[in-house]
């Protein structure tokens, strides 16, 4: 709660801050945590529920290839809808 009330709120169905990477990053820093590993969970298909409900198979593996690739990326991980920090104390 008080984190919403810092940083603000996105809209949605459920009081929430969508972080950047590195602000997140920070607040992990804030606390002793050193982020090691950032992963993008659903990538670049994160919003293309509709499109991938009638893929065939060829299509969702180029995506499922293509999200392994890049699931490190940091301007991924922003685009995701879920991001996955690993931190180290």
């Amino acid at each position: 709660e008080e984190i919403v009330e810092r940083h603000g709120q996105s809209e949605g169905w459920a009081r929430n801050h969508m972080f950047r990477v590195d602000e997140f990053e920070t607040l992990l820093d804030s606390q002793g945590l050193d982020a090691e590993r950032v992963v993008a969970l659903e990538g670049m298909a994160t919003n293309l529920h509709e499109e991938f409900a009638d893929a065939d198979d060829a299509v969702r593996d180029l995506a499922r290839t293509l999200g392994d690739a890049f699931r490190e990326d940091r301007a991924l991980a922003e685009l995701s809808e879920h991001f996955l920090v690993v931190a180290r104390a």
